[in-house]
């Protein structure tokens, strides 16, 4: 449906579930696309609790029991965007659709104001927009007042009504070829960090012909500052045993972008890039941008570009599924972020789950050096995943490139994947057939079967076919055409629900109607948003010592949604407090059960705590055990 200019504040244009078909039409306007060409559909959880951080890693620890992270571990944590995400645009680019996408993750309505900035942070344009629950909005860039070639700047949705961690943005790039695309870079939103942060570079050319030695592989890495005022760092770069190749300063206004080469430092070099803020409590977001040119220079034709997250470092198990065949190379780079040698465990797995015959064993890093493993060299072709454990605290960054060669070798397309831990019992990302098709791939971490249940519904709430609960056998890889299951041009979430977290990690690939291109999307290990909670009284009192329980009465405020495995997140030190949660593990609109709690010897003082469901927004109520009456 086309609404009128006027029925929006900015007097700009809104199309709904329709593809760019009209994209000269878009080019020369201020336009905002809605709900065209989703790539991510989550649900995150909108927290007003305690703020509390223990292990600093961003996340408070209220937040962290919610999302069943660890509150004590740096490397244990789910993203949340808070009220603002940002991601990015490039003038350089100016033949792209540029799509910022704005996703609402939330369970309710919510009014966002778009910024788009200049590369020093001055305002050039801004919109607004209303996103409804489990929608997506798409502004084009290229439309908008300041957009301009030659140049770049930044683009943030900020939450002006609504839940202020309920939106998620990412920027995608597309050559669009009628209904469909030739290239596409995608380019998810990141959130801005203090402290260093850390990502891998790789200046070789990826094909193996000798014509494509002499040919340009670019490197840049982009700093913005999120912050109200002028800051510095340095951008410190390693080679790949770990010696310092280059410091390149950096000085950023306020909401300012800076881009640095990496290839400067040389052709055929790889290694690791560290940004080390001047102050640490300063907040940055940071992405690394590769390009690989048809010849010597940047201004020879491009023939692709991937799009790089910095990372906080990881000591957590972690794997990624992947593909390879003769012209589909998965290459595994591991960054090492410690001052000492590091040594990683990784095992390669075939689709069945079968540890292959040759494996690359422990592989040792330099401090600050970097590790690559071409995977073909282990798994010639098929699907598959690797997994490696670096077993320290915060010691690796990860990133696994998918490349796509012509049948003769040459350069065709790279996408790009980041190993995760599969943190969080239920994960969600969405399907969208409108530019191409869909699947679902999907590895278990464990080494015993693991049953997933899985559920897909468009964009209107009708219920899609999909095969549920689906078995992984023990460290299995499994790829679903999810897409096909959509028998008309549509969207939605499909969401990934293992018995428990740390168990299954995945991506959804979504190719051009010619499968030569295509990029991933990761799925997100966050609440599902689905169903409403409330619970009553909002202040429980228990008795130290004593034989009486206390009930809390939870009501599923829902209309049409029975929430599932209904319970109180208790902290993982109140072991001598008990919880009987039998009568709601099913829970019909409208209906309501009571959680029963029996309290132990120990006093414990008021504490804010999440009743959650498997498929339902949280609350929040507080909990404290006193001690009795003399």
């Amino acid at each position: 449906m086309l609404l009128a200019a006027s029925e929006r504040p900015d007097a700009g244009v809104f199309y709904s579930n329709r593809a760019y078909s009209d994209w000269e039409t878009l080019m020369n306007r201020r336009v905002v696309v809605q709900c065209v060409a989703i790539s991510l559909l989550v649900c995150t959880i909108f927290n007003t609790a305690l703020a509390q951080d223990s292990d600093g890693d961003g996340v408070s620890d209220t937040q962290e029991r919610i999302d069943q992270t660890d509150p004590e571990d740096a490397d244990h944590y789910l993203e949340h965007s808070g009220a603002t995400s940002c991601a990015d645009w490039n003038g350089y680019l100016s033949s792209f659709a540029q799509i910022f996408e704005i996703r609402n993750t939330g369970c309710g309505d919510a009014a966002v104001r778009v910024d788009f900035r200049g590369i020093d942070g001055s305002l050039l344009d801004q919109v607004s927009a209303a996103v409804g629950p489990s929608a997506q909005v798409d502004v084009v860039l290229n439309g908008l007042n300041g957009f301009a070639a030659q140049t770049y700047g930044t683009v943030c949705a900020t939450v002006t009504s609504g839940p202020p961690d309920a939106i998620e943005t990412g920027t995608v790039y597309y050559t669009l070829r009628g209904d469909s695309f030739s290239q596409v870079v995608a380019a998810h939103g990141v959130r801005a960090r203090s402290g260093s942060q850390f990502v891998t570079f790789n200046t070789y050319s990826p094909s193996p012909l000798p014509e494509y030695a002499g040919k340009l592989t670019a490197d840049y890495v982009q700093v913005v500052n999120e912050s109200d005022a002028t800051q510095n760092g340095a951008l410190h770069y390693f080679d790949q045993d770990g010696r310092s190749i280059r410091r390149a300063p950096v000085e950023l206004p306020p909401h300012g972008r800076f881009d640095v080469s990496t290839h400067s430092v040389g052709a055929n070099r790889v290694g690791l890039v560290e940004w080390r803020p001047a102050d640490s409590a300063a907040t940055f977001r940071l992405l690394s941008t590769r390009y690989y040119y048809d010849g010597p220079t940047n201004r020879s034709t491009l023939l692709g570009a991937v799009a790089l997250p910095f990372q906080r470092p990881t000591g957590y198990r972690s794997a990624a599924a992947f593909e390879t065949q003769s012209n589909l190379i998965a290459v595994l780079e591991l960054g090492n972020t410690l001052d000492v040698e590091v040594r990683i465990p990784v095992t390669v797995y075939d689709a069945s789950g079968e540890a292959v015959d040759d494996q690359p064993g422990t592989v040792a890093i330099a401090p600050s050096g970097v590790y690559h493993v071409i995977l073909n060299e282990y798994l010639p072709e098929g699907l598959g995943s690797v997994v490696f454990d670096p077993n320290r605290n915060q010691a690796v960054t990860a990133v696994l490139l998918e490349y796509s060669l012509s049948d003769i070798g040459s350069f065709r397309g790279v996408t790009a994947t980041k190993p995760t831990s599969g943190f969080g019992s239920t994960q969600l990302v969405s399907y969208n057939n409108f530019l191409g098709p869909c699947r679902l791939r999907l590895a278990n971490l464990t080494n015993s079967p693991q049953e997933v249940a899985l559920s897909m519904s468009r964009y209107d709430g009708t219920t899609l076919p999909l095969e549920s609960p689906i078995t992984l056998s023990a460290h299995e890889t499994q790829e679903l055409p999810v897409c096909e299951n959509e028998d008309a041009l549509g969207y939605g979430p499909i969401s990934v629900r293992p018995t428990s977290s740390e168990i299954v990690v995945g991506t959804m690939v979504r190719s051009n109607r010619a499968e030569t291109s295509s990029f991933h999307v990761p799925l997100q290990g966050r609440a599902a948003c689905a169903g409403t909670l409330a619970a009553t009284p909002n202040i429980v009192s228990l008795t130290a010592g004593g034989d009486a329980s206390a009930a809390l009465l939870v009501t599923n405020k829902s209309n049409s949604v029975t929430l599932t495995n209904v319970q109180a997140l208790l902290p993982s030190t109140w072991t001598e407090v008990t919880q009987d949660a039998t009568a709601c593990q099913s829970l019909a609109p409208g209906e309501r059960c009571s959680l029963t709690f029996t309290p132990g010897n120990v006093v414990r003082a008021p504490e804010t705590i999440s009743i959650q469901a498997d498929n339902a927004l949280p609350v929040s109520v507080i909990v404290a055990v006193i001690a009795p009456s003399s």
